[in-house]
């Protein structure tokens, strides 16, 4: 009977072994993904503001046009500024 048991205990331990090794590869795995996906997202997210940065630079920069225009056209920078308010995007 001990050795019945002994050999189960051995058993168990090979088994506990093997989940163990498997539960370390598979979290080595999950964070590698995770890396990845915090990287892409970082990348994602400063493409976007480099798209914003440059959306609201033209706008600013057609807003001036307007406005050192002579005489300066203030109606087309109202009318800008007014579609902006009302949630209207620039063309990209």
């Amino acid at each position: 009977m001990i050795g019945d048991l002994e050999g189960r205990l051995e058993s168990l331990e090979r088994r506990h072994k093997r989940m163990k090794a498997d539960c370390e590869r598979r979290t080595r795995k999950l964070q590698t993904t995770l890396d990845t996906t915090s990287a892409q997202a970082r990348e994602e997210a400063y493409r976007t503001q480099h798209f914003y940065a440059a959306a609201l630079s033209d706008l600013l920069n057609d807003l001036l046009d307007d406005l050192e225009r002579i005489p300066p056209d203030v109606d087309a920078a109202l009318v800008r500024i007014r579609r902006l308010l009302a949630g209207e995007r620039p063309a990209a």
